[in-house]
């Protein structure tokens, strides 16, 4: 009916970059459903409608999106909640992420950890849970946590299906250069631009952010020449991406579910 034709509209609307129709179509799809008591199509509408207003740097628009959808989330499906707590810690860690406070972080880890048991027999949602998870062991140094997540994502998603994988891969390099690991790290920044780039949509945000680390990666291994290269790429990309979509430089993928 009207509400998902409103909510497909949308969701087509935040791929191709038409941010201001994105947020006019879900908040049509979120008050639809709200009005004819469609929970579940409000929660998918409202949590997407917070991803876009997120990632065009309006992150309290986004958090009060979700505060919205706390009296609902109550009585919905054990996957839904979790998928709920997954991706307001997610939006929060993108906050932490242009506004560096321990309590975000905090919250953030919390909410993943309260998602792992309600997505516990969905395992590409568990996967993505677990980088979220490793994505905070990183942001606090505790490596060991983050090499620890990274692992349980990748057995839960053997065959790189999630939709958080290329964000894995950008992980993992970022892990290894913090360990001094200088060709694993290269290597790990390869694959993630390539699959980054494969994937394209909102993952495209992720290949300026895999040439960056090349570049690290090329600057610690004293390859100045490559570092420079790599750096500009990076740059370039990265205009590109946030004038092609209208989103902000936080990262682009929001709903991890």
């Amino acid at each position: 009916g009207l509400v998902r034709s409103a909510f497909y509209r949308g969701i087509i609307a935040a791929e191709t970059g038409h941010v201001r129709e994105a947020v006019s179509r879900l908040s049509e799809s979120a008050r639809r459903a709200r009005n004819l008591g469609a929970t579940a199509d409000d929660l998918n509408a409202t949590q997407s409608l917070a991803g876009v207003l997120a990632e065009s740097g309006r992150h309290r628009a986004a958090l009060e999106a979700f505060i919205g959808l706390v009296p609902l989330i109550e009585g919905a499906s054990r996957r839904t909640r979790g998928g709920f707590y997954n991706n307001l810690g997610w939006l929060l860690l993108q906050w932490a992420e242009l506004h560096p406070e321990p309590i975000l972080l905090d919250r953030a880890y919390d909410l993943f950890r309260a998602a792992i048991d309600p997505l516990s027999d969905a395992p590409l949602s568990l996967a993505n849970v677990h980088t979220n998870l490793a994505a905070i062991g990183l942001a606090e140094g505790r490596l060991a946590d983050a090499e620890r997540h990274l692992a349980r994502a990748a057995h839960l998603d053997p065959q790189g299906d999630s939709f958080g994988h290329p964000y894995a891969l950008l992980l993992e390099g970022q892990l290894a250069l913090a360990l001094g690991e200088l060709h694993r790290a290269d290597t790990a920044f390869i694959v993630a631009q390539e699959v980054a780039e494969e994937a394209g949509g909102p993952s495209s945000d992720l290949v300026w952010r895999a040439l960056h680390g090349r570049g690290r990666a090329a600057r610690a291994g004293g390859r100045r020449g490559a570092a420079l290269a790599f750096m500009t790429d990076a740059h370039t990309r990265r205009e590109a991406t946030v004038n092609a979509t209208g989103v902000s430089r936080g990262r682009a993928p929001f709903l991890r579910q």
